[in-house]
């Protein structure tokens, strides 16, 4: 009767050693679970095992063989604790997007104020989560809110935090927002600064031709390169896309990315070709596989996403010699050699 329960509790231990180990191959959450714990490297990746085991579904009986009842119970709380944590940042995330189409087309611009503003509604609700049902409702209410009382709806204690949680997060989002855009016009200012410097210096130089490197659809280098058309000194600025698809593609995202309602609109029209007006002149976007609009000698261009089809035709209709071109590829190494041949200059957003 031993010899059998002996032979029966080896082959469980091999098969329950066999599944462990093809857990912890193919889980990363048991182990990410250990960052912060002061274990040693033999106990950490047995309590990782342990961990990757639970996640599997491996049965209770062979892990608490495998690892004892000690090290079993530890992973089971660590991974039970870390199932929590999830839930509760799913829940957080339900919210934001609730919020978020809550406000649909009245979304608030990103500005410095308005991140003040996002991080006072978490203080509210943070504060009338403890403090419902008491007789001081004045706090969250009347000083920290900072929107129309009546979008103030808070709930229990623990729906609070967690709508506190989704305004943290869109107060996070909307910084990273606004510092992006700062850096972008400060690279703007910085770059017009050292063309004026050198136009100063050297008057008769021809007109640049600029490149970013770029890969694929990013908004950043996209602002960035709308930013500066915006910004140059002629009665005319060209937009030229390769096709009507393209143009109402890249602008049609852009007015999704960006939620300013003026920003979003300068954006859906672009999109649908409609002429903008810059700073000192009227943007019009030009279609190179169209052929149907001219292009004036004198407007600067910024070139979206051009082909080396589109570049060529454009170098016949400009010849660069009165106004500069910015070119943003969709992926720069496949134009390296022509931005090389006509001494392109690089610029960065840094």
């Amino acid at each position: 009767m031993i010899s059998k329960m002996t032979t029966w509790l080896k082959s469980k231990l091999f098969t329950a050693e066999t599944r462990l180990q093809l857990d912890t191959k193919s889980s990363e959450s048991g182990l990410a679970a250990l960052m912060g714990q002061d274990l040693g490297e033999e106990q950490s990746a047995a309590m990782a095992s342990a961990i990757a085991g639970i996640e599997r579904g491996v049965p209770e009986r062979e892990l608490r063989v495998i690892h004892g009842d000690d090290l079993y119970g530890k992973a089971d709380a660590q991974f039970r604790h870390q199932k929590r944590i999830t839930g509760i940042i799913t829940e957080i995330g339900n919210e934001c997007d609730r919020q978020a189409r809550r406000e649909g087309g009245n979304q608030r611009q990103d500005t410095r104020i308005a991140v003040l503003e996002q991080a006072r509604a978490a203080a509210a609700y943070s504060a009338a989560g403890p403090l419902t049902g008491s007789k001081d409702k004045a706090l969250p209410k009347e000083v920290l809110w900072p929107w129309p009382i009546d979008e103030f709806r808070p709930h229990d204690s623990r729906r609070n935090l967690v709508m506190a949680g989704a305004h943290i997060v869109a107060a996070i989002e909307r910084l990273d927002r606004v510092a992006a855009r700062e850096a972008v016009l400060s690279a703007i200012e910085l770059r017009e600064a050292e063309d004026v410097q050198n136009a100063d210096s050297d008057p008769s130089g021809p007109p640049p031709l600029l490149f970013i490197r770029n890969r694929g659809m990013q908004s950043d280098r996209l602002l960035f390169g709308l930013t500066w058309l915006i910004h140059q000194q002629a009665p005319l600025l060209h937009i030229i896309a390769n096709s009507p698809e393209n143009l109402f593609d890249v602008f049609k995202k852009m007015s999704t990315v960006y939620h300013d309602d003026q920003m979003a609109k300068m954006f859906v029209d672009l999109a649908h070709g409609v002429h903008i007006a810059g700073n000192t002149g009227e943007i019009q976007p030009i279609i190179a596989s169209q052929h149907f609009d001219a292009i004036d000698q004198a407007a600067p261009l910024l070139l979206l996403y051009p082909s080396l089809e589109t570049l060529e035709w454009i170098a016949e209709q400009h010849s660069r010699s009165a106004a500069p071109w910015f070119v943003i590829p969709w992926d720069w190494e496949e134009l390296v050699e022509w931005l090389e041949d006509q001494e392109a200059e690089e610029m960065a957003l840094e």
